[in-house]
């Protein structure tokens, strides 16, 4: 396992100076981002700077095969974002895809979807399997095929997704019913934030390593929500875990996805 830092910088000539005697080559007049393992020697030196300059600092865990072979469920995000839920405009999409009793406008939790969701043109899928939206991080949506060869037999169910306007079925496209838990994660200690209007706490979605474990078995499920929030503002979404059965399977489908191991 290892972390990865992936950093940003637009320096003036005194932090251009220190970087390169670190070994870090910085152009001139242009935002620079760039990436160090947290072991290396680079960033042990850089660090002091990143805390006193104040540089976005966002993380990412790299794990071993073996890591990820031997994990019973995994965090699970599909790296396709193809567009926006519609309509896009004001949000309007929390009214024609959601029921909004429960849900805070002001911190995003507690929507429930009521109806399916609507895209503005069909998927271009050539290769590829399964996406999410953009401002939707815990819905998925997959071919159709796909879902049959591989979804189906784990007993998750799916819903139409239609097309925005015309409201026709997009015939090759589905999305994956994932249902909630509720069983907690152990995130003490993970940062989180608590809504002023509603209370709901969400957490800091930049989980360091392996991501936290349950504090009960989950049984007799392959694809599932976690309970809690996650997210900071107006974002809210659940994490999405799959069982190492069905990540397998996947694998062997080629469903190209991010897997973070859950810790044992």
């Amino acid at each position: 396992m290892k972390i990865i830092h992936r950093i940003g910088i637009n320096p003036d000539e005194k932090e251009r100076r220190i970087m390169q005697e670190i070994g870090i080559p910085v152009p001139l007049n242009e935002f620079f981002v760039f990436e160090l393992e947290e072991e290396s020697e680079k960033f042990i030196r850089l660090k002091p700077y990143i805390d006193k300059w104040r540089l976005p600092d966002m993380l990412r865990t790299e794990y071993t095969k073996q890591e990820l072979n031997a994990a019973s469920y995994l965090n699970f995000l599909p790296l396709w974002f193809n567009g926006y839920p519609m309509p896009d405009y004001d949000n309007g999409y929390i009214g024609t895809t959601y029921q909004k009793h429960g849900y805070c406008e002001t911190c995003g939790t507690g929507l429930v979807q009521q109806s399916p969701f609507r895209l503005k043109k069909s998927p271009n899928w050539g290769p590829k399997k399964i996406f999410t939206l953009y401002w939707v991080y815990d819905e998925f949506f997959v071919r159709k095929d796909v879902y049959e060869a591989v979804f189906k037999k784990y007993g998750i169910e799916s819903m139409p997704v239609l097309l925005y306007k015309k409201d026709l079925l997009i015939e090759d496209t589905v999305q994956l019913i994932i249902p909630s838990i509720q069983v907690p994660s152990n995130l003490e200690g993970q940062p989180y934030e608590i809504c002023k209007t509603c209370g709901m706490k969400k957490y800091n979605p930049q989980i360091r390593g392996f991501f936290p474990s349950f504090k009960d078995s989950v049984t007799g499920l392959h694809l599932f929500k976690g309970m809690e929030y996650f997210g900071s503002g107006g974002e809210s979404f659940k994490q999405i875990f799959v069982s190492q059965e069905l990540r397998q399977e996947m694998l062997k489908y080629q469903i190209k996805a991010d897997f973070a191991p859950v810790s044992q």
